[in-house]
């Protein structure tokens, strides 16, 4: 990522017409020291993991070198989120098809179909696939 970050940084391609979405969320913190609260918390304790919170401290840590930052539990949001694009922030959206810690699916991840329509239009419109305010145009 550093790599990518270094070499081909925010939009790169923007210059040559591509146009890009990032879309991020912040919901989890991250902390090394927190301990369980919630019954998603007790799962990963049971695990020997600690909590959601020591699960996306690890994560972020390995992407960023931060443990204490926000994001959707895997990826941080200030890696989300690339420079001079468009940029979509979502409340308390989960980086996993699951919830975290379980097998169970979950209706709060960027491909569940609510969140899709909070982040979707704003990408297709960004790109050029939709125009701003279109249903005005059914009336």
């Amino acid at each position: 990522m550093t790599f990518l970050d270094e070499n081909y940084p925010g939009a790169f391609l923007e210059p040559e017409g591509i146009k890009y979405v990032s879309v991020g969320s912040d919901a989890i913190v991250g902390n090394r020291e927190r301990e369980e609260t919630s019954e998603m918390d007790k799962i990963y304790a049971a695990r020997g993991e600690g909590s959601s919170s020591r699960v996306a401290y690890t994560s972020y840590e390995s992407v960023c070198g931060k443990g204490g930052v926000t994001g959707d539990g895997v990826v941080p949001l200030e890696w989300s989120l690339l420079e001079n694009t468009k940029q979509i922030l979502l409340k308390d959206v989960f980086h996993s098809i699951n919830v975290a810690g379980t097998t169970v699916p979950t209706q709060n991840w960027y491909g569940s179909e609510d969140v899709i329509d909070r982040w979707l239009p704003q990408a297709l419109e960004e790109v050029g696939l939709l125009k701003k305010n279109w249903f005005l145009d059914l009336f």
